[in-house]
């Protein structure tokens, strides 16, 4: 099943609570206008549960999830820039195909 909101204890953290990554679930205004989701903070607080789990409930809704770290997507986006890839504007236009 993966991670779930309701796994996850807000009150361990500042700066972010339940209903914000709530809202950003029920609310895909961000999503339709191409916005990505960026989730930054000190290791070991949960970023990774907390993207997981907005994965999981947006998967729920049908919409197409890519998961991924930004040292991961660097490194692909790099390798396709330096052509051992399909290439850099082949690689963006894989990526576009995600909500």
């Amino acid at each position: 099943m993966g991670k779930q909101l309701s796994q996850y204890d807000f009150n361990e953290i500042q700066g972010i609570t339940a209903q914000q990554v709530q809202q950003k679930i029920n609310h895909l205004d961000w999503l339709r206008k191409g916005h990505n989701l960026l989730i930054f903070g000190a290791s070991g607080l949960g970023k990774t549960h907390i993207a997981a789990a907005i994965g999981h409930a947006l998967i729920a809704k049908s919409i197409r999830v890519k998961f991924t770290s930004s040292t991961a997507l660097a490194q692909q986006l790099q390798k396709a820039h330096e052509g051992l890839g399909l290439g850099l504007e082949s690689e963006l236009k894989k990526l576009d195909k995600y909500e």
